[in-house]
């Protein structure tokens, strides 16, 4: 009985540590918040992780039970061994710093595989020396840092974690537009992520775009060359196109990229789509009967945020193969030691994890290829990730990866792919939806742009086409900001005489 009474509290602590560097993850992940982000903590993100927990425990305490009858005076030793070796497995980041040191750069592609070997290393120094010998004392330091750190890492994340970055005020207030609510058309928001302007595009990649614009104009899209955005990043450009104006700041000396400075941090994409949170966008939407639907990608999408904007026939239901767990992987030396098994083999999983989830204007387009009429009215956002880094298609949007956030290859066949698919789009929605108002934007430039502004082009230059209804045919606009197209885009489709629109001036 006394067995399986101490069996039973060794399990307990084993579980317990088995949940730190799942905690040590979510801390991290939802304590960033910048442009630099490629993952944020969300009910999608918790559920993917649970099961990894639950896979991962039903293992350990298997492989516990099975060898603990051979440890019957020892199960304290045992129980401390296989939770550091765990714990150890899991500091991969720390570990792979070394790689960083000048004299060791030239093995840093193979950081996973040499990671791997000093875990082992200290495994076995750990076993000879502390498990072996069974120095008590040793253990249990080794049992109360453990228990500490989770401790430290659980009250972090429930109480001090984005206590006041993601604190809004209570006085905000929607504003409602007065929008004719008597006719309806279908609006497409179109984000294709850090696609530069096209002039720029062509010049500095050598690329031909003459034949793509004129394709446009012919079915009724035209492309605003000289458009910009407020600001230059994912997070307050979406984020003040949803709110149909600028962000408003604490303090206007500060950069508005400073997310502490602004009065409602969670108006900022992709929080603002959270189901508590509603923008003047959705509101003005709502309020007039529009559906509103969400096509996301692994940096942010509607199963994560708000599943009532999920389309259900794009719902994807893989807990094993997703972005979320590799990104935990990535914790151990087990991800990039897969990873270069993969590339020998000429395979890549990347290829459905990544690219897959990043091509969302694919997915809008095979939705509609199988809809005989698309529901109305409908307002469908979609964030397109293929153009932003890592490049992993080919011109013909097939994966192929390049590596590098200004490999231009790999910038010029994303620039090749998009335009390919903004075309396919467009044809579409001239046969299915002929009548509908899209806007397709970038939310800033390319990466380029950090490297020579003046070379590639300011980071808030973007750019901008639009197809308007008939109700808007005649109406001749030289110039849009990308707030006021889609202010532009609610009068049109309501029917609403958009020479009382008001437009915000950059």
């Amino acid at each position: 009985m006394s067995l399986y009474k101490s069996r039973l509290t060794n399990l307990i602590f084993l579980s317990i540590i088995l949940l730190i560097p799942f905690l040590e993850f979510i801390s991290f992940n939802s304590g960033t918040i910048n442009e630099r982000t490629d993952l944020r903590v969300n009910y999608l993100t918790l559920k993917r992780l649970f099961f990894l927990y639950i896979i991962i425990l039903l293992i350990v305490n298997f492989l516990y039970i099975s060898i603990s009858s051979y440890f019957k005076s020892d199960l304290f030793y045992l129980t401390i061994f296989i939770s550091f070796i765990y714990w150890l497995i899991f500091q991969y980041n720390s570990i792979k710093k070394i790689f960083k040191i000048k004299v060791l750069e030239e093995f840093d592609a193979y950081d996973g595989h040499i990671s791997f070997l000093l875990i082992f290393f200290f495994i076995l120094i750990f076993y000879f020396f502390f498990y072996r010998k069974k120095i008590l004392f040793v253990n249990i330091l080794i049992f109360i840092y453990l228990l500490i750190n989770f401790v430290y890492l659980l009250s972090d994340i429930l109480i001090f974690k984005n206590k006041n970055i993601f604190q809004i005020n209570s006085n905000y207030i929607n504003y409602e537009i007065k929008l004719n609510n008597t006719k309806k058309n279908n609006i497409y928001l179109i984000i294709i992520d850090a696609m530069p302007q096209i002039k720029v595009a062509d010049r500095v990649l050598k690329t031909q775009s003459e034949e793509f614009i004129t394709k446009l104009n012919s079915i009724n899209f035209k492309y605003y060359e000289e458009t910009k955005s407020l600001y230059g990043n994912t997070f307050l450009t979406i984020g003040s196109l949803f709110n149909l104006n600028p962000l408003e700041l604490k303090d206007n000396k500060l950069p508005p990229s400073d997310i502490s400075n602004l009065s409602y941090p969670k108006l900022i994409f992709p929080t603002l789509l959270r189901e508590n949170n509603v923008s003047n966008l959705e509101y003005n939407l709502e309020k007039n009967g529009y559906e509103i639907k969400w096509i996301g990608s692994h940096f942010a999408n509607c199963h994560g945020y708000n599943r009532k904007y999920c389309i259900e026939e794009l719902e994807g239901n893989n807990i094993i193969f997703n972005y979320e767990i590799l990104s935990f992987l990535k914790k151990t030396p087990f991800q990039p030691m897969i990873h270069n098994f993969f590339n020998i083999i000429n395979s890549n999983f990347e290829e459905k994890i990544i690219y897959s989830s990043n091509n969302s204007l694919s997915k809008l387009i095979n939705f509609l290829s199988t809809q005989e009429s698309i529901k109305k009215p409908s307002f469908i956002f979609v964030h397109h990730l293929v153009s932003h880094w890592p490049y992993l298609v080919d011109s013909e949007c097939s994966y192929e990866r390049h590596i590098g956030k200004t490999n231009k290859l790999g910038i010029k066949k994303a620039f090749e792919c998009n335009k390919k698919l903004i075309l396919k789009f467009a044809e579409m929605i001239n046969e299915k939806d002929n009548n509908s108002v899209v806007i397709i934007q970038s939310d800033h430039n390319w990466e380029l742009s950090y490297v020579n502004s003046k070379k590639y082009g300011e980071r808030n230059n973007i750019i901008n086409i639009l197809k308007l209804n008939d109700f808007c045919k005649d109406i001749n606009i030289s110039k849009l900001t990308n707030i006021n197209t889609v202010k532009l885009a609610l009068y049109c489709a309501t029917h609403t005489d958009p020479t009382k629109l008001k437009f915000y001036e950059n």
